[in-house]
């Protein structure tokens, strides 16, 4: 394995990443999970490594680090001394490892924390879709497309419903109620971007579209950890809409 882990007290990133994906053998396997039961430390930095989505971007910048020490620390040190070198570099590197590992731990958490406060907040549109509709448009929604759009909406089959709603929209450019019931399908489906397009282009000056287009965006914002868009339109709703104003005094002082 890695020269600076041939006599080691702690396990590599390498070693870490490999146990947790599966990809060692047997005896590889119990050596190392041997070593974790007497080392909290490598314990520690599994469950760290667990907790991310994002390892790869965590290996090149140990790697570079651990470089850096070697090239400072271990290979000018005579030989007599190596072996105590060998030593403290263990302790360096496994210290830097938790270190890097805390820090995007910490961001991590922190973004699914934002992340969970657009699924607790979504709001559906008012009613049902129909409910949305003006009088002398509701035949549109009896037809077959609209048909099967409403009916897997109403069973929360969002992945299902979105095609329907898109196909009906490309036939239907201008209702802007379907394209509101296709952001909530999306924003369900945690397709933010997508959701924060089509929101771009409703037209419609109907004040209860107009909050939920408000209500969406800060949605999608959140989804995508932009949370400094987010806070201007919340400020706009809990002084401009009463029907969101308790909801975004809250979230706003979640964020904040």
């Amino acid at each position: 394995m890695d020269v600076l882990f041939k006599q080691r007290v702690c396990l590599s990133y390498d070693e870490l990443l490999q146990y947790k994906r599966g990809t060692i053998d047997d005896e590889q396997k119990n050596v190392i999970e041997n070593h974790l039961l007497d080392c909290p430390l490598c314990a520690d930095a599994v469950e760290g490594i667990s907790a991310l989505e994002y390892e790869e971007g965590v290996t090149p910048m140990l790697d570079e680090m651990k470089k850096e020490l070697l090239k400072k620390h271990f290979y000018s040190r005579p030989s007599k001394n190596s072996r105590i070198s060998k030593l403290w570099m263990n302790r360096a590197v496994a210290l830097i490892l938790m270190g890097v590992l805390a820090f995007a731990l910490h961001h991590y958490l922190e973004a699914r924390q934002i992340e969970k406060l657009a699924d607790e907040y979504y709001i559906a549109p008012v009613n049902d879709y129909l409910g949305l509709r003006s009088v002398d448009e509701q035949t549109i929604v009896h037809t077959p497309i609209m048909v099967k759009a409403i009916k897997f909406y109403g069973k929360e089959a969002y992945e299902q419903c979105i095609p329907y709603l898109e196909e009906h929209i490309a036939s239907k450019p201008t209702d802007d109620q379907a394209r509101l019931l296709l952001v909530s399908a999306l924003l369900k489906e945690h397709e933010s971007q997508k959701a924060e397009s089509v929101l771009n282009n409703i037209e419609s000056e109907a004040l209860v579209v107009t909050n939920y287009k408000d209500w969406y965006y800060i949605l999608a914002y959140l989804q995508q950890r932009e949370v400094e868009k987010a806070i201007p339109i919340l400020n706009k709703l809990k002084n401009t809409a009463p029907g969101f104003r308790h909801s975004a005094i809250e979230l706003l002082e979640q964020l904040q």
